[in-house]
């Protein structure tokens, strides 16, 4: 009987410390995606509140508030920020099933980016092409914007 005991003794322990070790491991995984979810919703915002800061500054330049030479000093100003966000995507450590929406976070950003880079371009020269090349930059950043927020949404509910 003794042996018995013993046996039920470590058979019980076995599974407390794996009930222990599967709690412990699944409290670090939602802690670090709390921390990940928190990261990127901080660059969302910081990256928000920059292309508003752009927005207000076209807005100005194209209501003859601001001169076309401040206008692109500014740009210049954007342009440093928008490269410093873009690198905090690289920075983050998502959980494997949020990796993919990083990228397409990233890759919205980056779009973001270039159509900021075309409206410069047709504020410096005048020609509309870069008008309409900013135009279908922006629409692709909002598509990426999307698929990435739906991707998120798919990965937090595991879907994915």
């Amino acid at each position: 009987m003794k042996g018995k005991g013993a046996v039920l003794a470590a058979v019980a322990a076995a599974v407390i410390l794996a009930a222990v070790g599967y709690n412990y491991h699944a409290d670090q995984l939602r802690i670090s995606g709390g921390i990940f979810g928190n990261e990127l919703q901080a660059i969302q915002d910081d990256l928000t509140a920059q292309q508003d800061l752009f927005s207000a500054e076209l807005a100005s330049y194209e209501g003859g508030s601001s001169t076309r030479a401040e206008f692109l000093a500014a740009s210049e100003g954007h342009f440093v920020e928008m490269d410093g966000i873009l690198d905090r995507y690289d920075s983050l450590r998502p959980p494997p099933a949020f990796e993919s929406s990083v990228e397409l976070f990233r890759l919205s950003t980056e779009s973001q980016i270039g159509r900021d880079q075309e409206v410069v371009l047709w504020v410096e020269t005048g020609d509309p092409s870069h008008n309409l090349r900013a135009d279908e930059l922006h629409q692709e950043s909002f598509a990426y914007e999307l698929a990435a927020l739906a991707d998120y949404k798919a990965a937090q509910s595991g879907a994915r």
